[in-house]
């Protein structure tokens, strides 16, 4: 069977102006159509590469082009349509299973492919790289800064106490904390909700339950049972607490500014997992002391209650709950020593075998 080889772009080709001379190895074309060059007579001349049976070739005119068929006379592809060798013709539309293609030339250009490919991959991949690279280093110099800057915030904090017990006694001192650092500490402990954020963005790998529980509470006695009533401002528990917090804050954040880029140091380490065993249970007793201390304020203001009837026809009172305010913070204290001594283990144990 005759395959097409090429075919001539041609509208509103007249069958009877056809002509197609089939020789040994070659074609002569002519037609009466409109081409290129508008309507008029088109032909062309073509020396073939090998061979054809003249008598089993032919053409059909199919819509806008003729389309040219041949049979080679030797079953095999030929490394070049034109005689001569010298490749193929651009204005041919060439049937390519007739052709027998370069396998030097194949392999050269699959070569070529694939190196670009390649270069395509590994330049995906760096990019992809260096993005998550400075995703890191603006999430560490994130976290870098926030540490340090609650570090800072928090020796400011233990500056001045120590500054007022020292000026005016221990006890005296410790009345008068509350006014000198109430600002720095709404700052600090504001602040902190972020931390409670941060494992939810996935920017540290930390328990989430654990922070809430401990931020909540903190900062729920602070802003709601402390910072409301002036008598419990000049209270000695308050500055004590304020002492206990700036201390125990004082060893934390340095740990974790160093940790965010992947340091430790020995001392830093062991007072950030030690000094809680004896500043944490001070913390809690003085938390619940002061919780239950505001149900005298709480139950006179009346802030935090809602009586019936009211629209929603429920009623509340914040009183209620800070008389058994000791009560909450025990069953706190336990699970967050247990989960402490746990950190302080493992932690501990890292530093060791470094």
């Amino acid at each position: 069977t005759a395959l097409p080889i090429f075919s001539v772009q041609l509208c509103d080709v007249e069958s009877s102006s056809i002509a197609v001379e089939w020789k040994e190895k070659g074609v002569r074309f002519r037609a009466f159509g409109v081409g290129s060059r508008g309507k008029k007579s088109y032909g062309f001349d073509v020396d073939l590469y090998d061979s054809i049976s003249e008598k089993e070739c032919g053409y059909e005119v199919k819509g806008r082009e003729v389309c040219l068929k041949i049979k080679k006379v030797a079953e095999k592809k030929w490394p070049s349509f034109v005689a001569g060798g010298t490749g193929t013709p651009a204005w041919l539309g060439v049937n390519f299973d007739l052709i027998q293609v370069d396998d030097d030339s194949d392999n050269e250009e699959t070569k070529q492919r694939k190196e670009f490919d390649s270069l395509l991959k590994n330049g995906s991949i760096e990019i992809k790289e260096a993005a998550e690279n400075m995703k890191k280093l603006l999430i560490n110099g994130y976290l870098f800064t926030y540490n340090s800057l609650q570090w800072i915030v928090y020796t400011l904090i233990f500056i001045i106490a120590v500054y007022q017990c020292t000026q005016h006694g221990f006890v005296v001192g410790l009345t008068k904390i509350y006014n000198s650092t109430s600002t720095l500490m709404n700052l600090g402990q504001g602040c902190a909700f972020l931390e409670v954020v941060h494992p939810m963005l996935g920017l540290v790998k930390t328990g989430i339950l654990t922070t809430v529980v401990q931020v909540i509470a903190r900062n729920g006695l602070l802003f709601l049972l402390i910072n409301p009533f002036p008598p419990l401002h000049s209270h000695w528990t308050t500055g004590m607490l304020f002492l206990a917090w700036a201390l125990a804050e004082f060893f934390r954040y340095p740990y974790y500014a160093l940790a965010c880029w992947k340091k430790r140091i020995s001392l830093i380490t062991w007072l950030r997992y030690s000094a809680w065993i004896v500043l944490y249970p001070m913390g809690f007793c003085l938390e619940g002391y002061l919780g239950f201390a505001s149900t005298p304020y709480l139950v006179e203001s009346g802030l935090y209650a809602l009586a019936l009837p009211n629209p929603f026809n429920i009623s509340f009172d914040l009183s209620l709950f800070t008389q058994f305010y000791p009560v909450f913070v025990a069953m706190g204290a336990v699970k967050m020593y247990t989960y402490m001594w746990h950190q302080r283990k493992k932690q501990l144990k890292k530093t060791k075998k470094e």
